[in-house]
């Protein structure tokens, strides 16, 4: 679906895509503003102008805007065959964004699901693989939050310990109980800086391992070779 020139086309179309491509905030004013007259267009014009109104909608941060437009937008690319759009596959792109928009509304879970389902139809794309792996990692694990509260309490007490011995300990006693003091806070803040750190890794090595492993399992299915 390609649409050359705007020679022969309405005028609220052309109005339209007189707006600069960069001008996202004018093209989505623009469009609900003209809202009934575009609905009115015959329905190349229309879908046209409905899918750039998504891409505005996207481009500017409006999320929850562009989410049941880019529904429609699907459901129409189903219901009308309509596979490709000015050369790129329009439902793997729309719904990519979806998944983006979901993500960028901290609603990881159902950006998982979206980037799933792009994987069972091209497994072999990398860009939606690490997309995935962005997105599952989003949704932490009861350990990872356990991880990260007990480091945080580490960190605390090993501040505490440091106020201790510089107001109680380093005036009154000598070097050798100072040194204990300094031993002991040492090791709880290296505790817990690796505890961080580690259940940050582990957590990242079970999401690649899993998402790795589903991408493999679809190539299978398909037959895809790696």
């Amino acid at each position: 679906m390609r649409f050359p020139s705007t020679y022969g086309h309405s005028n609220v179309y052309k109005d339209f895509k007189g707006i600069d491509l960069s001008e996202y905030r004018k093209r989505v004013r623009y469009y609900e503003k003209n809202r009934k007259a575009i609905n009115n267009l015959e329905f190349t014009e229309y879908f046209e102008l409905l899918v750039d109104y998504a891409i505005a909608l996207f481009e500017t941060g409006a999320y929850q805007k562009f989410i049941p437009v880019a529904d429609y937008i699907i459901e129409l690319t189903i219901e009308k065959n309509i596979k490709f759009y000015n050369g790129q596959d329009l439902y793997r792109d729309i719904l990519f964004k979806k998944a983006a928009a979901y993500y960028n509304s901290m609603a990881f879970e159902k950006s998982e699901h979206i980037l799933k389902e792009l994987t069972k139809i091209n497994p072999s794309d990398e860009l939606t693989t690490r997309f995935l792996k962005k997105a599952t990692r989003r949704r932490h694990p009861k350990f990872l939050d356990t991880a990260r509260i007990v480091s945080v309490a580490l960190f605390f007490v090993s501040a505490f310990i440091i106020a201790i011995e510089m107001l109680c300990i380093r005036p009154f006693f000598e070097e050798a109980v100072v040194d204990q003091f300094q031993l002991v806070r040492t090791i709880i803040f290296i505790v817990g800086f690796f505890l961080l750190i580690g259940s940050e890794l582990l957590h990242r090595g079970i999401v690649n391992y899993k998402v790795n492993a589903f991408v493999k399992s679809i190539k299978t299915k398909k037959g895809v070779k790696k």
